[in-house]
């Protein structure tokens, strides 16, 4: 990049910033003890390296609120840039807001296309231009979660890391809080230290497969695992199914194939001695039993039956007789009368002679008839004494056999009831015996289960070591290019700091292990962070030596509170020039913090 352009408006432009090959610094100055003058903070060289990282590809520049403020002040305002990729020039020209805006061309200079502006093209023209030329076939063995699209990107976080991670780790790239939509954010250190091996050419695409496959291994490991355990649970709570209530030590222990197997063998034996019943507990005599119970209790209703019809026939009779002995006094009389007339007139007795003779009386007299019909009731009521009175008798006799039929009844019934709960009792003991050897077969299977799933979990389990050794060894394979990296990662560690240092980079498993040897082994907050800085200008060099997929410059936005210091700057400078006027390399640029 050998130029940076702002404009207010097209095309007015306030910021025209030249850059060089090899060393560039940005420098604010501190005021010291001048209140007045400009802190050498917050001046706007943060700003300046994230517009280079926008107009190199990234999709955003600032944080929300900072491109918010950008765009009120500059709401048509534009950053340009002109980059040359293989010798080729690309002038880029992007707006503070709205992507629909951006342009990219080739050959012509951000003059000349202010002059003569084209339709809009978006950044990707730019982006796939310098993956094609820098990242080359490398963007396919980027992880999955960057994917090979967003190869470049990622590349571009790595030279321009952000501010705020404050040089913390080597594999520290951007901070979610910036905002800059970067790929790499977020992402696990496994995924970046990927990315880094995809451009040091440490990793290929059969290692690719091989690790993909020892994901997948991994998973089924855990699926295998899983299942695995859900089957001891089952079979824990089987054992506890089956312990019998009536054995209070019996739990929920884990029991061998020979317990299991025993313990079913008694339970059909139990089985079998509760089958055998005895006669009177047989279905058939069951059967009878209710059959003869059922008849007494038919004979005890019809008996009962038989007594309330004669107790009705009896009141009847009873009632018939007390009507006809309400008769007989009036036949009596009847008769009397008859038999000794009286004179309606003067009420005097009189002869029955003269009274036959007597041509007063109006009433006229059969004697022989009203005799006749006295006799006929008093016969009525002696026949109606005589079948009360054999009712009566035929009473006590049918009391005692209900009373009979009744006792019998009951006896049957409970004989009845006896059976009944003797074999609901044979039954149940029955279902209990069947349950415990349902349980004993699930128990059974359940082993069985368990054990085919401990020999596929220790199948998946050895797969999954042969895979890890195969990743081990073609990890191994990438030492060429890991050792040259760590050799130029000690050499540089040694320009830095001094002669007497060693320092080495090394892959160990799934980490990326930065270790400086002065004295023992050195790891406090200021050398972490000069590790990362010197991890990343041995993996530029790496670049310009044409041993990595990496751009061959670096922008260093100094960390907050200068955490490297001033010497330290002071050798990363020399450093920088030193390599400028031995090597004549496109060595990388730094923006520096406030000096005095």
């Amino acid at each position: 990049m050998r130029r940076l352009v702002i404009w207010t408006k097209p095309w007015d432009v306030i910021r025209d910033i030249g850059l060089r090959k090899g060393l560039n610094i940005v420098w604010s100055p501190d005021p010291g003890d001048d209140a007045t003058q400009p802190i050498g903070h917050g001046s706007g060289k943060t700003t300046f390296c994230r517009l280079l990282r926008y107009c190199l590809g990234e999709d955003s520049f600032a944080p929300e609120g900072q491109r918010q403020s950008t765009w009120s002040k500059l709401p048509e305002g534009r950053v340009g840039a002109e980059v040359f990729v293989d010798g080729a020039l690309y002038s880029v020209i992007r707006a503070f807001e709205g992507a629909r805006l951006d342009v990219v061309a080739t050959g012509v200079t951000l003059d000349e296309l202010a002059q003569s502006p084209i339709a809009a093209t978006g950044i990707d023209p730019l982006r796939k231009a310098i993956s094609a030329s820098i990242i080359g076939e490398a963007v396919d063995l980027m992880p999955a979660s960057i994917g090979a699209d967003r190869a470049w990107e990622a590349s571009l976080a790595w030279a321009t890391r952000d501010q705020e991670c404050r040089f913390g780790h080597p594999l520290e790239w951007r901070d979610p809080d910036t905002d800059s939509r970067s790929p790499v954010r977020n992402k696990s250190k496994e995924d970046i230290l990927n990315v880094v091996r995809a451009l040091i050419g440490a990793i290929t695409s059969a290692e690719l497969e091989t690790q993909s496959a020892a994901t997948s291994a991994d998973a089924e490991l855990t699926h295998r695992r899983s299942s695995l355990g859900q089957l001891q649970w089952q079979l824990t709570r089987a054992y506890g199914a089956l312990a019998d209530p009536s054995d209070s030590g019996a739990g929920s222990k884990p029991l061998s194939d020979l317990d299991l197997e025993g313990l079913k063998s008694e339970l059909i034996e139990q089985r079998r001695d509760a089958l055998n019943l005895p006669d009177e507990l047989s279905s058939d005599n069951l059967l009878e039993a209710r059959t003869r119970r059922d008849a007494a209790r038919g004979e005890w209703a019809r008996l009962e039956s038989d007594l309330r019809e004669l107790d009705i026939r009896l009141t009847e009779r009873t009632r018939t007789l007390s009507m006809l002995r309400s008769e007989l006094p009036e036949a009596n009389a009847k008769v009397w009368s008859a038999e000794n007339p009286v004179c309606p007139i003067c009420k005097v007795a009189i002869d029955t002679a003269l009274a036959k003779g007597c041509g007063i009386s109006t009433d006229t007299c059969d004697l022989s008839d009203l005799r006749a019909q006295r006799e006929a009731t008093k016969a009525t009521i002696a026949d109606e004494q005589q079948q009360i009175e054999v009712m009566r008798q035929s009473e006590a006799p049918l009391k005692q056999k209900i009373a009979r039929a009744k006792q019998t009844f009951e006896r049957l019934q409970g004989g009845v009831q006896s059976l009944e709960k003797t074999q609901f009792d044979r039954s149940l003991a029955m279902r209990r015996i069947d349950r415990r050897l349902d349980e004993v077969e699930r128990c059974q299977g359940l082993s069985a289960d368990i054990a085919s799933a401990q020999k596929s979990v220790e199948q998946a389990e050895t797969t999954l070591e042969s895979i890890r050794q195969t990743l081990v060894s073609h990890r191994a394979s990438a030492s060429t290019s890991i050792n040259a990296l760590s050799a130029l990662f000690d050499a540089t560690m040694r320009q830095l700091v001094s002669q007497s240092v060693s320092a080495s980079a090394r892959l160990e498993g799934n980490r990326l292990a930065l270790k400086v040897e002065l004295g023992g082994d050195r790891s406090t907050a200021a050398i972490d962070s000069l590790k990362a800085v010197a991890f990343d200008l041995a993996a530029i060099i790496l670049a310009i030596e044409g041993g990595a997929r990496q751009p061959s410059f670096l922008v260093h936005d100094s960390p907050r509170e200068a955490d490297l210091g001033q010497s330290i700057y002071n050798r990363l400078f020399e450093f920088a020039l030193w390599l400028e006027d031995h090597a004549g390399l496109n060595l990388p640029g730094f923006a520096g913090g406030s000096f005095a």
